[in-house]
């Protein structure tokens, strides 16, 4: 097989941090429009490729009769970058129509974040899972993210009542 040698792992790692450090260092803290429009047009072409990619994987998985762990995972990647995505088209399309701000509040923007949820579900679910069952750790870990969800939405909710007009 032909391609390019992945590096190791060590070195994988010191180039994210090296290009998250270089992006904090390098943005300037208000984007002109055109940088806001190439990175998310940059962001909506990769998750495009990836969503093919894994999309050709997740159709072989459900042709396979026997289960794998990493099924979960495959599935998890599909969704969070089909989620990206969507989200990327959509924060295009909000910019190419001036910004509404009436949009923040639409359901469809919205559906990255249930996507990437039901990803990320996959992704805690899957670790350790032998012969398709998910271990009770991960269920665990599963409820207390739905309980930090929770207690956040509750805190940011009910600190919202007095500007709402609401008894609080």
């Amino acid at each position: 097989m032909t391609g390019i040698a992945f590096p190791r792992p060590r070195a994988i790692m010191a180039a994210n941090v090296l290009a998250l450090a270089s992006y904090f260092i390098l943005m300037p803290d208000t984007a002109p429009l055109w940088l806001a429009v190439a990175v998310q047009s940059l962001r909506a072409a990769v998750a495009l490729m990836v969503v093919i990619i894994y999309g050709w994987s997740v159709v072989q998985i459900c042709r396979a009769n026997e289960p794998e762990p990493s099924n979960g995972l495959v599935i998890g990647i599909l969704l969070a970058f089909a989620a990206d995505f969507y989200g990327s088209i959509v924060g295009l399309a909000w910019r190419w129509n001036g910004r509404p701000e009436y949009w923040t509040s639409l359901a469809f923007w919205f559906m990255p974040a249930v996507l990437t949820t039901i990803a990320g579900l996959h992704h805690i679910a899957v670790p350790d899972a032998i012969n398709g069952r998910v271990p009770r750790r991960n269920i665990i870990w599963i409820g207390v993210a739905f309980g930090m969800a929770g207690l956040i939405a509750g805190m940011i909710i009910g600190s919202q009542f007095p500007r709402l007009g609401l008894p609080g």
